[in-house]
């Protein structure tokens, strides 16, 4: 079973390959990070069923949204102006901390716990879907083909975000500040596509985020609350462009 030390390797590895423009190569080591988180939700699946079997009075609980784990960016934010830079070109990481006296080393290598595997799913499709999203950038933005594969991994990360994890969400979780993005370049991308109804639909997952999350993250609220804004007008930018 995966651990989440192999699985922060990966999407660091990753991470910094984005970071330096290798985005074909941050996408092949982001798709082995998957493959192994895939793995271990089998596993973690298994697991609950034969725990659920074992004592059927024992319901499952609602975690934290992000136990344990921090994502974060590597500055403290990307500013977004639409009329600059369209969408939110950061790769995410992520790290384990613990307030109990042990070594990171033995809290890394332990396998996963659902929330845990959860966020970190979220942030490696995020990552994939920023590959793609970056390399049509790199191709001048003449391969939609490249928009429909990264909006397919923002909508696969926005998808495991939903039911008893939404209601464990609190306006003070850091997670919120990771999926601000994942909804503002589903957003773009669809905008790109002339996609109007999903377009729509994206932003305004991010304007309920927004709402939801107040004046607990300032400086994200802030520049996300101007890329609704500014995706919240009816247009159509592939029909522009």
């Amino acid at each position: 079973m995966a651990t989440v030390e192999q699985v922060r390797s990966l999407n660091a590895n990753s991470g910094n390959l984005i970071e330096q423009g290798q985005f074909k190569q941050a996408a092949s080591v982001l798709s082995r990070a998957i493959a192994k988180l895939t793995a271990s939700a089998l596993t973690l699946q298994q697991s609950t069923d034969a725990n659920a079997n074992a004592n059927a009075n024992i319901t499952a609980s609602v975690a934290s949204a992000t136990p344990n784990i921090t994502l974060h960016a590597n500055s403290t934010q990307e500013q977004i102006d639409p009329t600059k830079s369209e969408f939110f070109h950061q790769p995410f990481f992520f790290q384990e901390v613990s307030t109990y006296d042990v070594t990171t080393s033995t809290l890394l290598e332990q396998p996963f716990t659902p929330e845990k595997h959860t966020a970190c799913s979220v942030c490696c499709l995020f990552n994939l879907g920023l590959c793609f999203h970056l390399e049509w950038m790199k191709h001048n933005k003449t391969k939609a083909c490249l928009l429909v594969k990264a909006a397919r991994f923002y909508e696969q990360a926005l998808s495991l975000v939903s039911g008893s994890y939404v209601a464990s969400l609190q306006p003070t979780d850091a997670f919120l500040k990771v999926l601000m993005p994942i909804c503002a370049n589903a957003t773009h991308c669809h905008i790109q596509l002339g996609n109007r109804s999903q377009a729509t639909y994206f932003n305004q997952r991010l304007v309920q985020i927004l709402e939801f999350s107040g004046d607990c993250h300032p400086q994200s609220s802030q520049m996300f609350s101007f890329n609704a804004f500014f995706n919240s007008f009816p247009r159509n930018t592939a029909d522009i462009a």
